[in-house]
């Protein structure tokens, strides 16, 4: 993760790609124990799912607002429709 950021840091790319992959970190961690009924895995990916779905709508809504294209708006998103 670390390796994304100074890449990106060294291309005098923004970080954007670099938030993107920390917002999804701990959802990715999580749905390896997918399948784990045991404990609070369930609610927590439940949690991290909303709140990366939140996070979606409040880029919609900036990106729209903004004047961005439809497709830039949609690489900015933080939950991929693999779900």
């Amino acid at each position: 993760i670390i390796n994304l950021a100074l890449e990106q840091k060294l291309k005098g790319d923004p970080l954007s790609d670099f938030e993107k992959v920390i917002d999804q970190y701990p959802l990715e961690i999580l749905k390896k124990e997918k399948y784990n009924f045991e404990g609070n895995f369930q609610f927590l990916i439940y949690c991290f799912t909303r709140v990366a779905e939140i996070n979606d709508v409040r880029i919609i809504l900036v990106g729209l607002i903004n004047g961005l294209d439809k497709l830039e708006i949609k690489r900015k998103l933080r939950i991929n429709d693999e779900r």
